[in-house]
Formats: structure tokens, C-alpha cells, sequence
């Protein structure tokens, strides 16, 4: 009876210490049946699997009937950052969203909306089908996941809906394409650095802050230095541009630059690099704290040399 009492056990641990089974948060739980639960996936774990790329595409309809703003939120973080493994991947990101602000309407036509929200739940076939009759009519939600879908299958045609965003001024779209064609990534298979940069310009034209890094690194770097050599002195500029313009990341940037004393470039200015801390700090920055209390301290400590030096000096005189 023992012996039995012992493999029972045994069994008990080992099935339980073997299963690869994910545990599921409390607020997901409820929106899984206990029979799915068992092969449930945490989006934390997601290492682009089929099997788990079909459990989120079928778990969608679920998760948009949440009502936890803090699960809905990593879930639309979750689609927007692997939209591209999941149909419609970045309206899903979007009805996610829109569900969280509800006073925010995702921004499409409203006559659009019933098709887009069918094109969810149709397979790839049926949802091109829709988003091509919604893009014939300017819908720039429709050309976006159409640019998407076509990235591998087709860049052709990924390219022709990328062109037509660029040319209705569709941010995001010019930002993307514009990032394709530095990198290389599908639909663009040729790097076209200068492309890419006329495109940034004309994002610095449309507002668009977060270009000016770009250009910025381009020719703070010089990896491209074929068609634009490193120039250290424009790179500044443009960092200066979005510095003025309150762009945080800019402004760290331009506080190592301006507080480097032997960097390249000859760009130190102490005063103009402790005043952008200052607006950081402003803004909660720990980092930049730490940096100007060692600025503030190394000064301190630069004043008691030279206070220790000015009266041995003095002394020395006076003898």
C-alpha cells in the first residue's frame, strides 16, 4: 500500500513538474473556456509559433470583450508590436485602444467601419477583398493593412499602396517606408538611403518631430557616408531643431553631445548641456539627475583645488 501511495506520488510530481502549460493572468482567465484554458498562451512568451499565432488570432473576439483598461492595453501593445504575424494586425491594436479611450473613435470613416470590422473575422482572401473596395475610396486604415499584406507575397503592390499613403501625406506610412528603405525591409529589397531621406525632410515639413533624429543620426554616424558623409556639425542642427521643439530624446542627445568634452566634433558647451539637464530633470528624468549632481560635484570639487592652489600661492608670495 506504501509502495502504491509512492508512485502515485511520483506520477502526480512528474506530470505536473513536465507541463509546459502557460498560467494564465486572473483577468484573461475569465474570457477562456477550462477547456482552452489548458493550451493558453502568455503574450510574454510569444516566440512566433504557428500554433500560438493561431491561438491569438482565434482569442481576439475575447479579448476585445475585456473590460480591464490595464490588460486591454498590453494586448494592444502586444498586436501592434507583431502586426505583421497576425491578420489585420494593427487594427486589431486599434479597436483595442479605441475600447480603452472611449472617448477616442479610431480614426476611419464611419461608413467604413462595419466592412472593417467584418474584414476581422474573414479569412486573408475575403479581408483583401474588402480592404481593396474600401482603399478604391481613400481609406487610408485599408491601405495601410493592405501595404502590409502584400509586404512578402507581393512587394509590388505593397509598394504601389505605400506610395499612394506617401502621397495622401499618411505619416506613419512615409515613416515606415522611409525606415524600409534604409534597412531594407520588405516590400523594399534595394537600399535607397537618399529616398529615405527625402522622405524624412518631408516629414520635418508635415511636423513630424521624431524625423529630425533620424536625419540627425545619419549624419552624426556617417554610415551612409557614399551619399551623405558624416557631417557633425549638420547632425547638431538637427538635434538642436528637435531640442527646441521640447522632443525629449533630442534633448538627451544633445546633453552628452554638449558635455562631452573630448568628443569629436568640438561641440562642448557645459552651460547649454547642465541647462537641457535641467529640462530633463523637469520632465523626471533619473538619468539626468545622477549626471548633474556628478557635474555638481566634480565642480565642487574643481573649486576646492583651485582655492587649495590660490593660497599656496599666496603663501609662496609672501615669503
Amino acid at each position: 500500500m506504501r509502495n502504491i501511495y509512492l508512485i502515485v506520488t511520483l506520477l502526480i510530481l512528474f506530470v505536473g513538474c513536465s507541463s509546459k502549460v502557460f498560467q494564465a493572468p486572473l483577468e484573461e482567465e475569465k474570457i477562456l473556456t477550462k477547456k482552452e484554458n489548458k493550451d493558453f498562451y502568455l503574450i510574454d512568451e510569444f516566440i512566433y509559433k504557428k500554433d500560438q499565432i493561431i491561438f491569438f488570432e482565434k482569442l481576439f473576439d475575447r479579448i476585445k470583450k475585456l473590460e480591464n483598461k490595464e490588460t486591454l492595453q498590453r494586448y494592444a501593445d502586444f498586436y501592434r508590436k507583431n502586426y505583421s504575424y497576425f491578420v489585420n494586425g494593427l487594427l486589431k491594436a486599434k479597436i483595442l485602444e479605441d475600447k480603452i479611450n472611449q472617448n477616442k473613435s479610431i480614426d476611419i470613416q464611419d461608413p467604413h467601419k462595419k466592412l472593417l470590422t467584418k474584414a476581422l473575422s474573414s479569412n486573408k482572401e475575403d479581408a483583401i477583398k474588402i480592404y481593396l473596395q474600401l482603399a478604391k475610396e481613400d481609406n487610408i486604415f485599408a491601405q495601410r493593412e493592405l501595404a502590409e499584406i502584400y509586404k512578402i507575397d507581393d512587394p509590388i503592390k505593397s509598394i504601389y499602396w505605400y506610395k499612394k499613403l506617401i502621397s495622401n501625406n499618411d505619416i506613419k506610412s512615409i515613416k515606415d517606408y522611409a525606415y524600409a528603405n534604409i534597412y531594407m525591409i520588405r516590400p523594399i529589397i534595394i537600399q535607397d538611403v537618399k529616398r529615405a531621406v527625402e522622405l524624412y525632410e518631408s516629414l520635418e515639413e508635415l511636423g513630424e518631430v521624431s524625423t529630425l533624429m533620424h536625419l540627425g543620426n545619419i549624419y552624426e554616424y556617417g554610415f551612409f557616408k557614399n551619399d551623405f558623409p558624416q557631417d557633425k556639425a549638420k547632425a547638431l542642427e538637427y538635434y538642436k531643431k528637435a531640442a527646441k521643439k521640447d522632443y525629449t530624446n533630442a534633448q538627451k542627445k544633445l546633453s552628452k553631445i554638449y558635455l562631452c568634452e573630448k568628443c569629436v566634433g568640438n561641440r562642448f558647451n557645459k552651460e547649454e548641456g547642465i541647462k537641457l539637464l535641467k529640462i530633463l530633470i523637469s520632465k523626471g528624468d533619473k538619468e539626468s539627475e545622477k549626471i548633474l549632481e556628478k557635474i555638481n560635484l566634480q565642480t565642487k570639487e574643481q573649486e576646492v583645488l583651485e582655492e587649495e592652489i590660490n593660497l599656496e600661492q599666496i603663501e609662496e608670495s609672501e615669503k
